[in-house]
């Protein structure tokens, strides 16, 4: 008994500590595409366009231009990244 106790603690600590890693590298990724976000877009496109190249809702672009958004999905980036003729990795990185 007292060493399933002890298994059974050993695995929600490990499972925790995964978690919060993988917390902190989307974090780092969400801050990564807000600025590179912002970088690419420049004065060239508005919201209203990018919203219109990329077939995405004009409050998906907003959320993610503030960093409101904090998991993104990929199919969404892979349509931000082919209006600003940029890679994935370029977007997040």
């Amino acid at each position: 008994f007292c060493l399933y106790r002890f298994y059974t603690f050993d695995i929600i600590i490990r499972v925790k500590l995964s978690h919060m890693k993988r917390t902190e590298k989307a974090t780092e990724v969400v801050k990564n595409l807000r600025k590179n976000f912002k970088k690419l877009k420049g004065d060239k496109w508005k919201q209203g366009s990018l919203s219109w190249e990329t077939r995405l809702a004009y409050h998906t672009i907003a959320k993610i231009e503030s960093g409101a958004t904090k998991d993104p999905r990929i199919s969404t980036l892979k349509k931000i990244a082919n209006a600003f003729n940029v890679s994935l990795d370029q977007l997040v990185k």
